[in-house]
């Protein structure tokens, strides 16, 4: 977050750079993530099966949120997963 902080100030084109790199090296890590938290797949799995909405909060790239649950939910159950999107820094 700091290098994400200080990049802010070199301008527009720098941050662009530097959240590109920090989005590939986070999606690059979900390849060799660990296993989701206990219960969460299946907690997704009621929630999809009632036709209740989640929403995922994450401090990562919406890349990021994106690949790990292609990758680490939808291969468990099947799920398919949309509406995926980055609201970007605030500060």
């Amino acid at each position: 977050m700091e290098i994400h902080r200080l990049s802010q100030e070199g301008g527009a084109a720098l941050l662009a750079e530097v959240e590109a790199a920090l989005s590939a090296a986070e999606v690059a890590a979900v390849k060799v993530a660990g296993s989701p938290a206990p219960g969460a797949v299946q907690a997704l799995a009621a929630a999809k099966e009632s036709n209740r909405r989640v929403a995922v909060v994450s401090n990562n790239s919406a890349e990021c949120v994106r690949e790990y649950l292609a990758i680490k939910a939808s291969a468990e159950r099947s799920m398919p997963w949309s509406g995926v999107r980055s609201f970007g820094p605030t500060s």
